[in-house]
């Protein structure tokens, strides 16, 4: 049977399980009569699902995937042409000519049909650069790989303001949306895709075992003191008291709590002997609502809370719950500044490090706990402790916390060469945490505005210095058109005129190139990064610490004193080290594998922005030449 005449499912499994790339697609559609017939039918959503659909979901755009007028074969045609558009511009990229980041910025940071497509074409244009790694004998530029991860950093940072503007600050979200804000100001801390995918992923699994564990049991009635009953319109789920629903609620969390532990695999350094004991308020990643979902952190409580107060609401949904035979109204599930609260059950995380756990489950009711507190003499406190809290709540809450170091420290002392190994994305950097802390600060100051009650709010001077920290200004556009009528001083600060459009901001707004009257360009933001950095024989090389074995890139010297080095570690961090202490890093040659986990590890957003152009390999040791060069 010629393959024009393949059934649609048949004609799908040839195209996944050949990897057929959607050039090849599209034209195999041409002549094959089952895919040119069924526009929109289920082999082209899947299609579409599969080369941009999943990625949208995955940032929680489900809106862009909605086809009211036209058909998934359209719609895939319509991402197929800007993926095209895309392409054909990357050729024309220049770091320091016309065509610089700002151009793209304009162009595709600003859309969100932009996110799956930015991530298509870094993929391939790894896989290219691998290949030419080894044929060009270790030499390949990293500029354009650059561009593509700081579009990817700008539309994800992007998209979580616009989606957490404005918060209501006097609505109780459910558990759900808390869930959903913290992972957006998660997405403020520029994560790795593979990082905001693993929610997806983990998220699945949990209903998954839920539904695979869980609901057979209560289908087959193991348990005494509840039920499940298979009514006409719901599921009838009966509990002989609210003993028992205390029980139930316990069960679906522990099951659900199970799925989180750290991994110790070859994605992260091996573990010292008391990695179940470090303390999950210490470190940057446990506030990372993707750290915890990709298994790399412990989480504080409150986002521990949040994951798995939403998981607990998806679940109950399904049932209609009688208690005492009495049904519920109110089952509502919520998150109060101590506990997870499902209509009158109040759930504990309890800290403990028994058994490599972060937390012990506790459930009471509410009337348990007043009586715990009238003992204590504190029913005073007991608003602030069972009213669920507010949306702008959880924003003060990533606003306010005071820590300073990421979970890489914890690491420190196991370090070894072989850390050029380890993802980046595995842990987050200090100035992109700080970073996430200011755009919440600027979040917060709306509502602060409104109510007359200003806590704290960037003015435009502090601000400009951050924006003129490493890449932060690629997110300038996004916060001149959320925040520039609330912040007028970084407005004057910036030399920013009003009214400038989101698709013209660097065209009409900022000019990098300029170097004098400019305010923010690449020369000034290398100066504001690394002040009184002047060129060294050793620029650009893969460096090691000889005592922590903590990996780098040396940028430079210091100024009139050439033996303290400037080095880029590959978390993001910026340090200065003696030359003495540097250890140059080996590298087989023409190791494909050793070259993919490299381009994992350094921070390619910001060495090949403002730094390096490229990468070449002299014997077994790996250098990054300079833009321009």
């Amino acid at each position: 049977m010629p393959i024009s005449d393949l059934p649609v499912d048949i004609l799908n499994r040839v195209i996944f399980l050949g990897s057929l790339e959607i050039q090849d697609i599209i034209n195999l559609s041409l002549t094959c009569k089952s895919l040119s017939q069924s526009r929109n039918g289920y082999a082209w959503k899947t299609i579409y699902d599969h080369h941009w659909g999943n990625v949208l979901n995955d940032y929680e755009l489900y809106s862009e995937n909605y086809v009211p007028y036209t058909s998934w074969h359209d719609l895939s045609m319509q991402m197929f042409k800007k993926q095209k558009k895309l392409a054909s511009r990357l050729s024309k990229y220049s770091p320091r000519g016309t065509t610089n980041i700002g151009v793209f910025l304009d162009k595709f940071a600003n859309d969100n049909h932009y996110i799956p497509i930015l991530q298509n074409l870094f993929e391939k244009l790894v896989d290219k650069s691998e290949s030419e790694f080894v044929s060009l004998g270790g030499s390949i530029d990293i500029s354009k790989l650059s561009l593509l991860v700081n579009l990817i950093k700008a539309q994800t940072v992007r998209i979580a303001i616009e989606h957490l503007t404005p918060i209501s600050v006097c609505s109780e979200p459910s558990a759900f949306r808390v869930e959903a804000i913290c992972f957006r100001i998660a997405l403020l801390m520029g994560p790795n895709p593979n990082l905001v995918r693993n929610r997806t992923i983990k998220l699945q699994q949990i209903r998954n075992t839920l539904r695979r564990n869980l609901r057979p049991e209560l289908e087959l009635q193991k348990f005494k003191s509840f039920t499940l009953m298979n009514g006409m319109k719901e599921d009838i789920l009966t509990f002989k008291d609210s003993r028992a629903f205390k029980l139930f609620v316990k069960r679906v969390i522990e099951t659900c709590y199970s799925h989180f532990s750290i991994k110790t695999t070859t994605q992260m350094p091996h573990c010292p002997s008391d990695v179940d004991t470090y303390n999950p308020y210490d470190y940057f990643e446990d506030f990372n609502i993707l750290s915890l979902y990709s298994d790399i952190s412990k989480g504080s409580s409150f986002v521990v809370m949040a994951i798995l107060g939403r998981v607990i609401e998806e679940f109950l949904s399904d049932f209609h719950i009688v208690i005492n035979e009495k049904r519920v109204t109110n089952c509502r599930v919520t998150l109060t500044k101590s506990f997870i609260r499902i209509g009158d059950i109040l759930c504990l995380l309890r800290p403990t490090y028994v058994s490599g756990r972060c937390y012990e489950i506790e459930v009471f009711t509410v009337k348990e706990f007043l009586s715990v507190l009238a003992r204590m003499n504190r029913l005073n406190e007991r608003n602030s402790y069972i009213d669920p809290v507010n949306e702008k709540y959880v924003v003060d809450y990533f606003k306010d916390m005071n820590v300073f170091h990421s979970l890489s420290n914890f690491y420190k002392e196991n370090y070894s060469a072989e850390l050029w190994l380890r993802p980046n994305s595995a842990f987050v950097s200090p100035d992109d945490f700080m970073f996430a802390k200011v755009l919440c600060h600027l979040i917060a100051g709306q509502y602060e505005r409104e109510s007359s009650e200003i806590d704290y709010v960037y003015d435009g001077k502090d601000l400009k210095q951050v924006l003129l920290k490493s890449n932060n200004f690629i997110h300038l556009n996004t916060i001149y058109q959320n925040f520039g009528k609330y912040q007028p001083s970084l407005v004057e600060h910036l030399k920013l005129s009003k009214g400038i459009p989101s698709s013209h901001f660097f065209a009409k707004g900022i000019d990098l190139l300029d170097n004098t009257d400019g305010v923010i360009s690449f020369q000034k933001v290398r100066e504001n990064t690394c002040p009184c950095l002047s060129s060294s024989i050793l620029n650009g090389q893969a460096i090691f610490h000889s005592r922590t074995c903590e990996p780098a890139i040396i940028l430079g010297s210091k100024q009139d004193e050439p033996d303290l080095l400037f080095t880029l570690l590959n978390n993001g961090h910026y340090s200065i080290y003696r030359s003495e202490s540097v250890k140059l890093t080996r590298f087989p040659v023409g190791d494909i594998t050793l070259f993919r986990q490299l381009l994992g590890a350094i921070r390619l957003d910001i060495l090949g922005l403002l730094y390096f152009e490229g990468i070449e390999l002299y014997g077994e040791f790996i250098r990054f030449y300079p833009i321009g060069y």
